[in-house]
């Protein structure tokens, strides 16, 4: 994933199937090697411009996720490569506490369902 197709999109300047052509083969690759017990899962993120996460971004992600335009492993897998973002600034805690909660679904207790999804949501417009 590029950091900025991710900014792209988040500020809409692209569209979300652009955005999802664009981490295709790397979201097979990682769905691929979750199935696989103790298999390394090689994350693709580029650094290319800084990414500011904001409320309304988390919001958008769990959206676009509830009403199955994203998929959970898609998420997920924005999600870890966040993680190792160098250039990435958070809001607040509570969007940095999304990120990692979500990422690496083998540790974090797999995937997030719909009603988790939508009670991570209305956490964000409490």
């Amino acid at each position: 994933m590029i950091s900025k197709e991710l900014n792209d999109y988040l500020n809409e300047r692209t569209t979300i199937d652009v955005f999802k052509n664009g981490i295709r083969e790397e979201v097979a690759d990682y769905e691929s090697l979750l199935k696989k017990k103790g298999a390394t899962i090689n994350l693709y993120y580029d650094n290319v411009e800084n990414v500011y996460l904001e409320n309304s971004s988390v919001k958008k992600l769990l959206e676009e996720t509830i009403s199955g335009k994203l998929t959970n492993i898609e998420l997920a897998y924005i999600c870890d490569c966040l993680t190792l973002a160098e250039n990435i600034e958070f809001q607040n805690e509570q969007v940095q506490d999304f990120i990692f909660g979500v990422a690496d679904p083998e540790i974090n207790g797999g995937f997030k369902t719909e009603k988790e999804l939508k009670s991570l949501l209305a956490n964000f417009y409490a």
